[in-house]
């Protein structure tokens, strides 16, 4: 009696998992009858050279990536289980120009594409770029300069003489200054803009305190058009922007003290 008994539990136990299997197996042969398959070949140079290592991307008509396969060694690629309907192929490698083919899908069916990649244009641009200083001098022309600074430290209450009289290019001679063996008509003096020379003697002749001075420079060889080609040399003077407030100062104190005849402490005044 338990024998019958075990042959009808495996009976029907075996039925039990032929029903649930075989949807499953419909199902998937629905699967398969309703995919197709792209094969294709990436090359270059009208197809005479096969290209390994290429990326494949599938977009579908959304511009959505479906799958992505890269070419194997002899430029060969394989795309399966995809939906029927049009794609879009984009293959792309260094060095060379991306490439966009249409193929259509069918279910149940390859399509064989063939793609061809141009060599991409190699362009090299230079670009030159100018300093926008050329000179970080005011001129061109060589010059040896002293501050009001430097000339209140070095010759104090000297004026425009004394600050001549520290450049090393200047000679005092009589009638005004040599400047590079030059003759004193030779030479030029410009304040500013200007330029002052007695149209007589062809001599300068300027006197200014050092509060005034802001800088003195010599050229020893302006032989340039914005100075007038002078033969031997050339004296700019600078002077001190004025102020918002007056200043008072004394140049050249030099006190003495006045006292009686024949004693040395009985101090009757300054002179």
């Amino acid at each position: 009696m338990g024998f019958p008994l075990f042959r009808m539990f495996r009976a029907f136990s075996l039925l039990l998992v032929t029903s649930l299997l075989a949807p499953a197996a419909v199902t998937a042969q629905t699967r398969a009858a309703g995919a197709g398959v792209i094969d294709g070949v990436v090359s270059t140079q009208g197809g005479a050279i096969r290209l390994g290592g290429v990326q494949v991307a599938v977009r579908d008509a959304t511009d959505r990536e479906i799958a992505t396969v890269l070419s194997d060694g002899d430029g060969h690629f394989r795309l399966v289980a995809l939906p029927d309907g049009r794609y879009r192929l984009v293959a792309g490698l260094a060095g060379f120009e991306t490439t966009t083919l249409l193929a259509v899908v069918t279910a149940g069916k390859t399509s064989d594409v063939s793609l061809d990649l141009p060599i991409a244009a190699i362009s090299q641009t230079v670009e030159v770029v100018g300093s926008a200083v050329v000179s970080s001098a005011g001129t061109l022309a060589p010059s040896d300069a002293i501050s009001g600074t430097e000339l209140d430290q070095y010759a104090p209450g000297g004026g425009l003489q004394a600050a001549l009289r520290l450049l090393a290019s200047i000679v005092e001679v009589p009638g005004g200054v040599s400047i590079k063996g030059g003759r004193p008509s030779q030479s030029s003096v410009q304040l500013g803009p200007s330029t002052l020379v007695d149209p007589s003697t062809g001599l300068t002749q300027v006197s200014l305190p050092e509060g005034a001075i802001d800088s003195v420079a010599v050229l020893p060889n302006p032989y340039a058009v914005e100075y007038g080609r002078f033969s031997s040399g050339l004296v700019v003077i600078q002077t001190r922007r004025a102020g918002d407030q007056w200043k008072t100062r004394l140049n050249n104190l030099d006190p003495t003290f006045r006292t009686r005849r024949g004693t040395m402490f009985d101090i009757t005044g300054i002179g």
